[in-house]
């Protein structure tokens, strides 16, 4: 949805909601239920099990959870599912606010696998930086579960796996989307300026290429 000041002052507003939009959001709301609670049951114990045995493994696990910024409201909304996700599963969540600085959560990882967490769930915030501890943490054999932010091409074997959007993908529909509202706005061409966060994330690089 946007709403655009034109040049008299009036207030147009542009919005485009169909069924395929709201069926993709509830679909990858279960989507990432259903992937963080399987990536978290497989963490824990490292093989599949029963439904007893499963929920006995997961008891008392200690996670790791390190939330790039602390003030974003979408990514302060995962953080509070995850939590809550784990709780109902008996584990305890200690959460690390990075506050996007990459040499901060390198160190907090390595301070993370110093106290032997459980697993380590991350939101890269630097593409580089966080590989060392990461190939520390699987030397270690500590788990580790990405969320939201993609890592770099290469670093599969580093975690376990990835719950969130493909940057790419998210970077082509809203590229659509803006050149859509332009359109029907009646507008051909337009200067458009980004406000991208941190570059030294990988999705920031990866959305606006794409």
């Amino acid at each position: 949805e946007m709403e655009r000041d034109g040049d008299t002052g009036t207030s147009h507003r542009l919005r485009k909601v169909t069924a395929t939009t709201i069926k993709g959001k509830i679909m990858l709301t279960r989507y990432r239920n259903f992937a963080l609670t399987t990536a978290l049951s497989l963490a824990m114990i490292g093989v599949a099990g029963t439904g007893a045995a499963l929920a006995q493994a997961q008891q008392g696990k200690k996670i790791a959870y390190f939330q790039n910024g602390p003030n974003n409201p979408y990514t302060s909304r995962m953080m509070n599912a995850f939590v809550e996700q784990a709780k109902t599963h008996g584990m305890e969540t200690t959460v690390f606010a990075t506050n996007f600085d990459p040499a901060l959560q390198a160190q907090q990882i390595d301070d993370a696998i110093a106290q032997k967490f459980d697993l380590l769930a991350l939101m890269p915030v630097g593409a580089e930086t966080v590989i060392p501890p990461l190939i520390r943490a699987k030397a270690a054999g500590i788990p580790v579960i990405i969320v939201n932010t993609e890592m770099k091409e290469g670093s599969k074997e580093l975690y376990m796996s990835f719950v969130g959007e493909r940057s790419t993908e998210m970077g082509e529909l809203a590229g659509k989307a803006m050149a859509d509202v332009l359109k029907a706005s009646g507008r051909d061409s337009a200067k458009i300026v980004l406000l991208t966060g941190p570059l030294t994330e990988n999705v920031v690089a990866q959305r606006i290429d794409a």
